[in-house]
């Protein structure tokens, strides 16, 4: 009977939700200003309601967030508990919660809740936008512009996803906004991926490209240097430990990483540790890649287009399985490709001709044509 209702009463039980939320937000700014979540031994307040409350970090930190706000602003904690203001009206109002805007915003709440208060959500946000220029206007007024404020946050979950929030000011949402179009890809009437998995996997090549093509201090073809730790006897499945972090990476990670990179040999005693680190050697020669990339002409992954830049060279029979790394048994992968291809497990044959078969272990092929040489000149 709870779960069956029509949809006003649906609409009726959102908003008592909404007033509830309001008095959860102030709850827990009462708690944390109390300090009462150090009585079981937690050393945070985020702590406690993850340990408590069975919460996320960043669901933890949004509530304290919220309850900051509510707990600061007592006109806008009143109109939330009255649910004059719904919880996406308060979303938009925090972005205005930043101490170089608090004391004028105190002085304003009133004026501000009865307007936004009138305002679907996405009004609510163009107006809140209007307001943080005008303050902007009024508090810089004689000072020279200040450093946009951008944020990025981001942890790894326990499932080794990475979760991120960013915050960008209008230049940086441009750039972010045009490079995510640019790297954008669509692999045609054979495309299965929602739209906000084909940004993420844009962000992806970004990332990697600029791993392979930055101007810092690297090595020849640019390659990054990320530190992993294996042992040699289990190279036929191997589990890296990242040297940064001391986290373990995915076998399919480590696989494609072995590919193509900057191997350091560490000579250990018997009991594991460290005696030496021997010198870098690639395992790609910057020549042969050249001659590989001749051939390709980019990432040959059945419908990629992905040009040379973005690629990676990959062994057909994996280096830790004996392939050679020569001529016939490299490949031209993008990264998002080349770790598909290790994670699936997928088979590829290059042909006497460049042309390269994909097979899935269903049994499926498609095919790939080298596209590095010139067009041909028809005979008159």
């Amino acid at each position: 009977d709870r779960v069956l209702v029509s949809p006003q009463q649906l609409i009726e039980q959102w908003r008592d939700l909404e007033q509830q939320l309001a008095v959860f937000a102030l709850a827990v700014a009462h708690v944390n200003d109390a300090g009462r979540w150090a009585d079981d031994g937690s050393v945070t307040m985020k702590s406690w309601m993850r340990n408590q409350l069975r919460m996320s970090d960043q669901q933890a930190g949004g509530w304290l967030g919220q309850a900051g706000m509510l707990n600061r602003f007592e006109h806008i904690g009143e109109a939330a508990l009255e649910g004059v203001l719904s919880q996406g009206h308060l979303a938009e109002l925090r972005r205005l919660d930043r101490p170089k805007y608090r004391n004028l915003l105190r002085e304003v709440q009133s004026e501000l809740v009865e307007v936004v208060s009138t305002l679907d959500v996405q009004s609510a946000a163009t107006a809140c936008d209007v307001w943080r220029q005008r303050a902007d206007a009024v508090l810089d007024e004689g000072a020279p512009p200040a450093e946009p404020v951008r944020s990025l946050s981001f942890q790894r979950a326990g499932d080794r996803q990475l979760l991120a929030r960013l915050s960008f000011d209008d230049a940086a949402a441009t750039e972010f906004e045009q490079a995510i179009d640019t790297a954008l890809t669509w692999e045609g009437n054979a495309e299965g991926r929602s739209l906000a998995q084909r940004r993420a996997d844009a962000l992806f090549d970004v990332v990697a490209f600029f791993n392979r093509n930055h101007s810092t201090a690297s090595t020849p073809r640019h390659h990054a240097h990320i530190t992993l730790s294996l042992d040699a006897s289990s190279l036929d499945g191997p589990t890296a430990v990242h040297g940064r972090t001391g986290r373990l990476v995915a076998t399919e990670c480590a696989d494609a990483a072995l590919c193509d990179c900057v191997l350091h040999t560490v000579l250990r005693d018997p009991h594991g540790t460290p005696v030496g680190f021997g010198r870098a050697r690639y395992t790609v020669p910057r020549a042969l890649f050249r001659q590989v990339a001749a051939r390709d002409g980019g990432c040959r992954f059945p419908g990629c287009n992905r040009p040379v830049a973005h690629c990676e060279a990959h062994h057909i029979t994996y280096w830790r399985n004996g392939g050679g790394t020569d001529y016939g048994n490299l490949v031209l992968l993008c990264s998002r490709h080349h770790h598909l291809v290790h994670r699936q497990h997928l088979r590829l044959a290059l042909q006497p001709d460049g042309v390269l078969d994909v097979v899935w272990p269903s049994g499926a092929v498609r095919l790939s044509q080298p596209r590095g040489a010139p067009p041909r000149t028809r005979a008159a």
